[in-house]
């Protein structure tokens, strides 16, 4: 029966290998059909070309990522290193991410008026204040905490805002690169971050000593010199073009990011509580080294559907932004058609690869401390991870179409579902509990999604494009 199971096994790889050969040129000749090539005569479809070539990169470096870390860092260790960025992540989520969306959608309606340069000037402005009035409430409310919180540091404090502020940073200016359709820069950011941050905290534990101080320290350093050589690019780029119109005040445009990000502030907290909320739970139920085995096993898998789909993601954004100002809305649907397939294709082969290879994944791609425990998480995280890329298409749509509502109701429902789930398996099965939580409420999502673009879009649904 092995023997069966091993040949039947090697015949399905070999017929998902041979389809996503034959996939990858269609899909290229498919997305020409989207958009008309640039003018390089090098190669016939350069944008596509960089963003997809950033994003492989990227996830190939998230994959070394993790075994070097899981190789060199305790799992305690390392799952509070994780534990510190799911705090991060949930200012981010609430105040910041917003902020960048605003940011690309609004990007699109001031280049029509010819004042781009200058929006980005105030954009960038209204970030950094928001930033800094956080962190002062922050330090502040930590410096009052010391007093009554023996064990609270007001210099682990400071470098969470650090990192906090470095990383705001260098998202932003990502983003707004991806937005102008500079896709270059946008994915040496990338490829950046995820092969510079984890060999510079390993090299630097192994001058010094583990802690989670040294880890956190060597994340802020490296985010700090990816934003300065953002910023000397951007001060290069600045001086060569030309002055723009003037957009709107500080005032006004303040009170349009908020009424725009009040939905998607909501949006964030939701979504933290379904992607980063139950590693606090599986702390409080179990153990330091049980988020720590359980986050590496998240990153392995949830990182690649991820960055695969944020290619095609990174190219769409401003086809997708550009026929919403415009009001192209077949174009957009076009659009919005040829990223749910591939993604769906995409996210079909990687369950199917994590099926069938799930402990060979483990064993080359994780540290022996981590392989064992990990191995039957990766495929619930694969399932859950496949319909979020799928997501993304109607995420995207949603951006697009300012209607960041639809985003509230689908989260609510499936982070409702997700915490009810966790606190129930949890305490009982741990990682795997969370992991299984993670998949309902991220099934759940593309559902609701789904539903929701269908229902804004029905009379176009069936239209031959």
């Amino acid at each position: 029966f092995r023997s069966l199971y091993c040949r039947v096994r090697h015949c399905v790889l070999a017929v998902v290998i041979i389809l996503v050969a034959l996939y990858s040129f269609y899909s290229f000749f498919f997305f020409l059909m989207i958009r008309r090539p640039p003018r390089s005569t090098l190669f016939p479809y350069t944008t596509l070309f960089r963003s997809s070539i950033g994003q492989l990169l990227a996830a190939l470096g998230t994959l070394v990522g993790v075994r070097i870390l899981t190789e060199y860092i305790s799992p305690g260790v390392f799952g509070t290193y994780k534990l510190s960025f799911a705090g991060i992540s949930l200012v981010s989520a609430i105040l910041v991410r917003p902020i960048i969306q605003f940011a690309m959608r609004e990007l699109h309606d001031a280049k029509k008026l010819g004042a781009m340069a200058s929006y980005i000037v105030q954009i960038r402005g209204l970030l950094f204040r928001v930033i800094f009035i956080v962190s002062l409430i922050i330090g502040a409310a930590s410096y009052i905490l010391t007093y009554y919180i023996t064990n609270l540091s007001l210099v682990f404090t400071a470098i969470i805002l650090l990192l906090l502020a470095a990383q705001s940073s260098v998202e932003f200016e990502r983003a707004i690169a991806v937005t102008r359709n500079r896709q270059l820069e946008a994915s040496i950011v990338s490829v950046a971050k995820s092969w510079l941050v984890p060999v510079i905290i390993v090299a630097v534990v192994a001058i010094t000593i583990e802690s989670i101080f040294s880890m956190l320290l060597a994340a802020v350093v490296v985010l700090g010199i990816i934003n300065l050589c953002q910023r000397i690019s951007q001060r290069s780029r600045k001086s060569q073009s030309a002055e723009s119109l003037s957009y709107m005040s500080m005032g006004e445009l303040s009170k349009t990011a908020f009424k725009y990000g009040r939905p998607l502030a909501i949006v964030g907290i939701l979504s933290w509580i379904i992607h980063e909320s139950d590693r606090f739970l599986l702390l409080y139920y179990h153990s330091k080294e049980v988020v720590g085995i359980y986050s590496a096993a998240y990153g392995l898998v949830a990182a690649p559907f991820t960055l695969v789909v944020g290619s095609m993601a990174q190219f769409l954004y401003p086809i997708v932004f550009n026929a919403s100002v415009e009001n192209k809305k077949e174009r957009k649907i076009y659009a919005l058609k040829s990223m749910l397939f591939t993604s769906t294709f995409i996210s079909v082969i990687g369950i199917l690869l994590v099926l069938f290879l799930g402990e060979q994944i483990a064993w080359v791609a994780l540290g022996a401390q981590y392989r064992v425990q990990a191995v039957e998480l990766l495929l619930w995280v694969a399932i859950g991870y496949g319909c979020l890329a799928i997501s993304m298409s109607f995420d995207l749509a949603a951006y697009g179409d300012k209607r960041t509502s639809d985003l509230l109701i689908a989260s609510s429902i499936s982070s409702a579902l997700n915490l009810i789930m966790n606190l129930i398996l949890i305490p009982e099965y741990g990682a795997l509990g969370a992991a299984i939580s993670t998949m309902t409420a991220l099934i759940c999502y593309l559902i609701v999604m789904s539903l929701l673009y269908y229902w804004h879009n029905k009379e176009y649904f069936h239209k031959e494009i």
